[in-house]
């Protein structure tokens, strides 16, 4: 008797329409056949459970089909849901991972209205600095105009135009010309300017620098103290503090001069002001000076002091 028969006089037996002579074969196979033994044994489970069913016992734990939707579609939905969880973290991490990676700029810009300027790089092509930013070997040129720079190690700047400064290091500024205020952190200190008449080498404070192509260079201290070193002649270092200024004077000596924050912008300007003219107290006494020189019967008067590149006094 093969499978199918089987069943089908199983399902006859357990119904009560097995004939006698089927009966008599299925009770040979089941005699002879530990397979088919099993499998009555089977429908003798699943018969007594259906009738027990039908008593309102469900030995079967048989669930609704609706429950059973249901119950896939959490699971669906949490199985989701997991995902894009695991996904966010990883899309979080790798952002963070790139972020870490991608360094800050050594020295960002902000410009007043109206200011007019130009920047090169050292660096190009795709290695260029995008934006107001500023990379070792970054040049910028201020026409006119007011510019604040903010360091990552952060030092802050105001300078005013026309200027002209060159980003040697985070630590370096090279100040070719014009009027520049800084606020140096305690973080921060060692950080160095130089001009085309003096070598500066901040100690924790707040100075300003003035330096003009015809003028003699100027470092005024108002708060915490710097060193200063003329770069002509004797090449004199002195130590200057709170409320001290000084012009890089003739043979490489520091003159003193009064202190003039009103020189010096601190912030940067909200809206668009005009060009200043900055006359250092050095300037106006030898501008006056030249104007005595005048009067007692010497030569024409001199608009301001003249810078001469040797180790002798400027006139």
């Amino acid at each position: 008797m093969n499978r199918r028969e089987l069943e089908l006089h199983l399902q006859d037996l357990f119904e009560g329409r097995l004939e006698t002579d089927a009966l008599e074969s299925l009770q040979q196979e089941l005699r002879s056949n530990p397979e088919a033994q099993d499998t009555y044994c089977d429908y003798a489970r699943l018969h007594n459970a259906l009738q027990l069913r039908a008593e309102g016992v469900d030995l079967l734990n048989v669930l609704p089909m609706d429950l059973v939707i249901e119950r896939r579609q959490r699971r669906t939905m949490r199985t989701a849901c997991l995902a894009a969880a695991a996904m966010l973290a990883i899309g979080l991490l790798l952002t963070a991972l790139v972020a870490a990676r991608k360094p800050k700029p050594t020295l960002t810009f902000n410009t007043s209205p109206g200011t007019e300027l130009s920047v090169s790089h050292a660096l190009e092509g795709e290695d260029a600095p995008a934006g107001m930013v500023l990379e070792p070997g970054s040049r910028l040129t201020v026409i006119n105009g007011t510019v604040e720079l903010e360091f990552t190690s952060g030092v802050r700047g105001i300078v005013r135009g026309p200027a002209a400064l060159t980003l040697q290091r985070e630590d370096l500024l090279v100040l070719a010309n014009g009027t520049a205020w800084f606020e140096v952190p305690a973080d921060a200190v060692g950080f160095k300017v130089n001009t085309p008449d003096l070598i500066l080498t901040d100690l924790g404070t707040e100075f300003g620098i003035i330096s003009e192509p015809n003028f003699l260079d100027e470092v005024h201290v108002f708060d915490g103290k710097v060193e200063v070193r003329n770069r002509s002649g004797l090449q004199h270092t002195e130590l200057l503090q709170a409320g001290q200024a000084r012009y890089a004077g003739p043979a490489g000596r520091w003159q003193e001069t009064p202190v003039r924050r009103d020189h010096f912008l601190d912030e940067l300007p909200t809206k668009e002001i005009e060009p200043a003219v900055v006359a250092s107290s050095a300037q106006a006494a030898i501008v006056a000076q030249g104007q005595l020189t005048a009067t007692s019967g010497g030569g024409p008067t001199s608009p301001g002091p003249t810078k001469q590149r040797s180790s002798t006094a400027r006139r």
